[in-house]
């Protein structure tokens, strides 16, 4: 192989190592690059850092291909666009595909749902407060999914309101082939107003993690929402 075509392989695969640390770690919210530079609090907030690891690999990829004999020459405005546009996406879809074929090969059912996205948060109507859980699934089987959900509360949240955890009675379908599927749930916590205006005063269980298990009568898979996201 010419020098020519080993760099072009190595940048490429640099720029697929940017690709691949933004890719979420499986049943947790955290991306791979999340996990080795955790977000940092200061003060009252929280600074991230990750994004510096990809962002370094995209540049030192993207500036060795513009200076190959075979692209030095080219708009590098042009080759940017077309890496961002093509191959950065092509590259992501390629790990959904290796991953769909390893669900499949494995026979799995619930442990191919990706939870890409949740949110928890309080309404209040009146002297009653309601958790509102809103969630977006990925389904990386083939086949058709049929679970119900159960609900991990933040940990000051279990203290409040005297529960570990709430089970969902609605059962929720997923259909496959790397659809996406949304869930909204309200939930209602039986609280005195006291305790309310507490909570509402509290922002502190809004950084705390929690959980959501996705279960039926064959699998259980729990996946874990980090709270300083």
């Amino acid at each position: 192989m010419s020098k020519g075509n080993k760099n072009l392989l190595k940048y490429i695969g640099i720029l697929y190592l940017s690709v691949l640390t933004t890719y979420k770690i499986p049943h947790d919210s955290y991306s791979i690059a999340e996990y080795i530079i955790r977000p940092i609090k200061i003060g009252g907030g929280t600074l991230y850092l990750w994004g510096v690891a990809p962002l370094i690999l995209f540049i030192v990829g993207f500036l060795g291909l513009t200076r190959l004999d075979r692209y030095k020459n080219r708009n590098k405005l042009i080759v940017f666009l077309f890496i961002v546009i093509f191959i950065l996406p092509i590259m992501k879809l390629t790990l959904d595909v290796a991953r769909t074929n390893y669900h499949w090969i494995m026979g799995d059912e619930l442990e191919s749902i990706e939870i890409e996205d949740s949110d928890l948060h309080i309404s209040r109507i009146n002297n009653e407060a309601f958790l509102q859980l809103n969630i977006q699934l990925k389904d990386f089987n083939k086949n058709e999914n049929k679970f119900k959900i159960r609900l991990y509360y933040p940990k000051d949240i279990q203290e409040y309101i005297g529960k570990e955890h709430v089970d969902l009675e609605a059962y929720h379908f997923t259909y496959g082939e790397r659809s996406s599927s949304s869930i909204n749930e309200t939930i209602d916590i039986d609280l005195d107003s006291r305790t309310l205006d507490k909570i509402e005063a509290d922002y502190n269980w809004q950084d705390q993690d929690y959980k959501i298990e996705i279960y039926n009568e064959n699998e259980e898979v729990m996946n874990i929402v980090r709270g300083d996201k």
